[in-house]
C-alpha cells in the first residue's frame, strides 16, 4: 500500500510486485533509482516500474531508499507463488479502468 503523504489516514492505493522476469511483451517489473523523464525528481527518488505503471516514490534519506530498493528487489527476485498470482488478479479488478463503472463520476 502507499500514502499520498506520510499522516495520510488511509492508502491510496496498492502496488503488485510480480516477479522481474515474468514473460510476456512490455515493461517488466523493476527498480530504479531515479525518476523517469519528465517527472519531477524529488531526493532520493526510486521509481518502481509494472507492466502497467511505473510509481515514483521518495524516501526521506539516501539510505533508507537504499533499503527499501534492497527490500523491493529481495520481493521481484522471489518466484511468484499461486497465492500471488490470486493476489494480482484480485488487485487488478480493484483498479478503476474501461471495464469498470465509477459512480462518482456520473453526473
Amino acid at each position: 500500500m502507499y500514502h499520498e503523504g506520510p499522516m495520510d489516514a488511509y492508502p491510496r492505493g496498492e502496488i503488485f510486485l510480480g516477479h522481474k522476469d515474468d514473460q510476456g511483451d512490455g515493461p517488466k517489473y523493476n527498480i530504479k533509482e531515479g525518476v523517469p523523464k519528465n517527472c519531477k525528481d524529488h531526493e532520493f527518488s526510486f521509481s518502481i516500474i509494472t507492466p502497467d505503471r511505473t510509481y515514483v516514490l521518495s524516501a526521506p534519506t539516501k539510505d533508507l531508499r537504499q533499503q527499501w530498493m534492497e527490500a523491493i528487489n529481495k520481493v521481484l527476485e522471489r518466484p511468484l507463488r499461486p497465492q500471488d498470482n490470486h493476489m494480482a488478479v484480485n488487485l487488478i479488478r480493484k483498479r478503476p479502468g474501461k471495464f469498470s463503472l465509477d459512480i462518482f463520476s456520473l453526473g
